[in-house]
């Protein structure tokens, strides 16, 4: 009882003071003058983080990146009819799923490898 009497004066109070607020002339002034500061210090910080990730390199050669897959030709295609990925797995959501993901797929792979 006593914590909604006091919520219900906060909510009273506050909603007295956003009247005021929407219908005085001189609180409309003062919003336009704060937004055009935000908007500069926004536009400040842009072009900075831009300047600093121009200047950033992420890689130190030229060399083309090659990622092989485990198997290769035939053993791949026979892979892949094999592999059940389950569907939790297609997009997890925190390190304990992609963990399990993982490690469902490390004995999927030694199940392939007794078979093959």
């Amino acid at each position: 009882m006593k914590q909604s009497e006091s919520l219900r004066k906060r909510e009273d109070k506050a909603r007295k003071k956003w009247w005021q607020c929407e219908h005085s002339s001189t609180a409309k002034k003062k919003v336009k003058k704060t937004k055009t500061k935000n908007k500069k210090k926004s536009i400040k910080t842009k072009s900075t983080a831009r300047v600093k990730a121009s200047k950033r390199r992420m890689f130190n050669t030229t060399e083309p990146i090659v990622i092989k897959s485990k198997y290769q030709g035939d053993k791949r295609l026979a892979w892949l009819k094999f592999y059940q990925q389950p569907k939790n797995c297609l997009k997890p959501k925190n390190i304990q799923a992609f963990a399990l993901c993982s490690e469902n797929k490390r004995e999927q792979r030694l199940d392939f490898e007794k078979q093959y």
